[in-house]
């Protein structure tokens, strides 16, 4: 709330009416935790050149991510009540969803990359991960993590606009942070593991802050060279 209030005060003073009025109407979305069906209907496509001049355009995953917390309490009690057995039925559950992202990859995009329904599986990943963490026995050696570390990364720099996201390609790359976090060897922290939770204890923060700096700064400065992407990561 703090961040879109900070928002649109600057939206006021940097943009133009139009742009200030979406904004406002984004802002009444995502406080309602609806943004993700907001810009499937007005942005429609996430990669749009022009999505950038939408300051909380980012909400949309927050949106995604309290419709499922708002979902799964519900679909977890009638599983218990009903069914009893639990896991078979989220691993079926997650394989539909899962399913789902693969087809709606191919036949619409937009409404996979938006919607819930395309997504559930993702949260159940982490479910299993969570309750079966205790069961496994994954000890990585350093060169081991860091090639996957690496992996990461390569893979953060080759996703684009054209990868078909989420979908089975997604489920390939996420295996690659659940195997981090099964890992039972923690020791021998390097600088570089250090700089990944120095970051990570709040990414968050820098998650919502990020994309309103980069959006409002880009309406001021078209053309950003190194020094103010730099400046602007750093404000973040």
């Amino acid at each position: 709330i703090f961040v879109i209030f900070i928002t649109l005060v600057f939206g006021y003073f940097i943009l133009l009416h139009s742009d200030l009025y979406h904004l406002a109407r984004s802002s009444g979305s995502a406080i309602l935790f609806l943004s993700n069906i907001f810009f499937f209907y007005f942005l429609n496509d996430y990669y749009n050149p022009e999505a950038i001049f939408n300051p909380l355009l980012h909400t949309w995953s927050l949106a995604v991510e309290i419709q499922f917390y708002i979902l799964f309490p519900f679909l977890f009690v009638f599983i218990k009540k009903f069914i009893k057995q639990t896991y078979l039925p989220l691993l079926i559950i997650g394989l539909m969803s899962l399913l789902i992202s693969e087809v709606g990859s191919y036949v619409e995009p937009r409404i996979n990359f938006f919607g819930l329904q395309s997504r559930i599986w993702e949260f159940f990943l982490g479910y299993f991960i969570f309750f079966f963490k205790d069961k496994t026995n994954i000890s990585l050696n350093n060169f081991i993590k860091y090639l996957l570390y690496f992996a990461m990364v390569l893979c953060a720099m080759l996703f684009d606009e054209n990868s078909r996201h989420p979908s089975l390609i997604t489920f390939v790359f996420l295996i690659i942070p659940s195997i981090l976090i099964l890992n039972k060897n923690q020791k021998n922290y390097f600088y570089f593991d250090r700089g990944l939770i120095f970051f990570g204890l709040f990414s968050y923060s820098l998650y919502i802050w990020h994309y309103p700096i980069l959006s409002l700064s880009k309406s001021i400065l078209f053309d950003q060279g190194i020094i103010i992407k730099i400046s602007l990561l750093m404000l973040s």
